[in-house]
């Protein structure tokens, strides 16, 4: 339940969620297209990325149109949206690989309730302030066992009145019988009284 939790509100995240892995996703579709009317390669689109994230190359060069003609460079824009996502700075690491890093260092959090709750708060950055609110309680086996056994219980039910259905008035087993049955069988499982009186034997010479 922690883990599930953990895993929707950053799916919601501005900056970790979806749509920011989506919109990374858009930049580098458009990066490539642009390399490739550039004619320079993958490997040449990812040395120049390289050197941008160290600080080596600016953003100006990464996205230069130099070599494009203006119906190319429209082109681009309308399929991409280029103001959109050329004008904003491209992380080094995505959303995505983010997300798997937290959720990894929550996983050593998630068999005690006290410790995940204190993660939480050592991380409100990035999750708010409402995680008090949480339910972070799993279900253990016995209840799922449970739940399993009514589940199956409720489909024999079911199996058995459709059975029923199908035969002949004469030989349907009337619901009278049944419970008288299921009383019987019942009965069968419960432990015997014992008598609190004692009991005299009688034998015969």
């Amino acid at each position: 339940m922690f883990l599930r939790h953990v895993k929707d509100s950053l799916g919601e995240h501005e900056e970790l969620g979806n749509e920011a892995q989506h919109f990374r996703e858009q930049q580098l579709m458009l990066l490539r297209k642009l390399y490739e009317l550039r004619g320079l390669d993958e490997a040449a689109m990812q040395d120049h990325l390289q050197a941008y994230w160290k600080k080596e190359f600016s953003e100006a060069e990464l996205w230069a149109t130099d070599d494009l003609s203006d119906e190319q460079f429209e082109k681009l824009d309308a399929e991409f949206d280029w103001s959109e996502l050329a004008d904003v700075p491209m992380a080094e690491r995505s959303p995505a690989e983010r997300v798997a890093e937290i959720l990894d260092e929550a996983r050593l959090y998630a068999g005690s309730e006290h410790e995940a709750r204190e993660w939480l708060h050592e991380n409100s950055e990035a999750f708010g302030g409402d995680t008090w609110e949480w339910d972070l309680r799993d279900y253990d086996i016995h209840f799922l066992f449970t739940c399993y056994c009514i589940d199956l219980a409720v489909r024999f039910y079911h199996e058995y009145q459709a059975q029923q259905a199908a035969l002949p008035e004469s030989t349907r087993l009337s619901s009278r019988v049944f419970g008288f049955l299921v009383r019987g069988f019942r009965a069968l499982g419960r432990p015997r009284r014992r008598s609190s009186h004692p009991t005299t034997e009688v034998v015969q010479s």
